[in-house]
């Protein structure tokens, strides 16, 4: 499996039709897999308004997912589920297509420069953050992972405001793809915010913070939690 080359080439790496001072709407889609039936799952989409107020939601049950979760490629896992919930969308409330797309993953904070949040922008044409809860380790290593961690604590310990954040670089050729941000002064670890697509770090920064009631986005926050309850 290796990533989409001809979709890499597509990927929009600074503002398009996008101003962080005039959103109008958010949207956000998630996948919750249930834990006791692996080939079964919800995806949820959500779109909240300026005042991140819940305006819509929907949510599809996927009863025959067969694609094993191999880390790097979760696009490959799930892109199918989003895209039919943004083309439902589109055939049937076209007016509530949000400005931005939130998306619980990585952009191009990712070993292939083209994680979840990425893929599924220029796939679908959208605009897209990638925000992740946990910190991306480039290298798969065990000794590798402990420095990474370690480096991550230490970091982290440097952010004492809201809107406080570190940058992240590529091991290599330490190109920036995505920063360590602290959303709430409550939250004691940051969330992960990356380019997607047709979205620049900046833009991408200022809307996650804008969307931040808590440490996770409101957006995000509303559809893994509406997928949760559909699991039960």
């Amino acid at each position: 499996m290796s990533v989409n080359l001809e979709l890499r080439k597509r990927l929009i790496l600074n503002d398009v039709d996008i101003d962080a001072s005039k959103l109008s709407s958010i949207g956000a889609i998630d996948v919750s897999y249930s834990k006791h039936d692996l080939s079964t799952a919800v995806t949820t989409l959500v779109v909240l308004n300026d005042r991140l107020e819940l305006i819509y939601s929907h949510s599809s049950t996927i009863n025959d997912l067969t694609t094993p979760y191999i880390p790097g490629f979760l696009a490959f896992r799930e892109l199918e589920y989003l895209k039919k919930e943004v083309d439902l969308l589109r055939e049937t409330k076209s007016h509530l297509m949000p400005d931005i797309w939130l998306v619980d993953g990585n952009g191009i904070l990712h070993r292939n420069g083209f994680g979840l949040a990425s893929h599924f922008g220029v796939a679908c044409d959208l605009v897209t953050i990638g925000v992740s809860k946990n910190p991306y380790i480039f290298d798969c290593s065990e000794l590798s992972k402990r420095s990474a961690k370690n480096q991550y604590k230490i970091l982290m310990k440097t952010l004492k405001n809201v809107g406080d954040y570190f940058y992240i670089s590529h091991p290599i050729d330490k190109t920036i793809l995505g920063v360590g941000l602290k959303t709430t002064l409550e939250s004691t670890n940051p969330i992960f915010v990356s380019i997607g697509h047709k979205c620049s770090l900046n833009t991408a920064i200022a809307i996650t913070l804008k969307c931040c009631k808590y440490r996770i986005p409101e957006p995000i926050r509303f559809a893994d939690s509406i997928s949760r309850r559909h699991l039960i």
